[in-house]
């Protein structure tokens, strides 16, 4: 679900549900540039979001760098249980 919000800078928000010990969407897809708030919902625990290669990590929201293309490997930030490790997602900017 993509939703433009109307706040002073107008910015494409994806919900991302965190739940023991997935993501859903697993997958992001955004375009090169754009302007992009992964909000994050932790269902059962606080999950959060890292992603390395942008250098960010967060709880409950983050604001996404776009100006690069690629894949981008993200991750759940806070240690949730025996299969924390599995708990994985990408984002991909085309």
């Amino acid at each position: 679900e993509v939703v433009t919000s109307d706040t002073d800078e107008e910015r494409s928000i994806i919900n991302i549900r965190a739940q023991k010990f997935s993501f859903h969407p697993e997958t992001v897809q955004v375009k090169q540039g754009e302007k992009v708030k992964l909000v994050i919902e932790n269902t059962d625990a606080i999950h959060g979001i890292g992603i390395a290669d942008m250098e960010i990590v967060g709880e409950k929201e983050v604001i996404i760098d776009t100006s690069k293309k690629g894949e981008f490997p993200f991750w759940c930030a806070n240690f949730c249980g025996d299969q924390h490790e599995s708990m994985k997602g990408r984002i991909i900017v085309e």
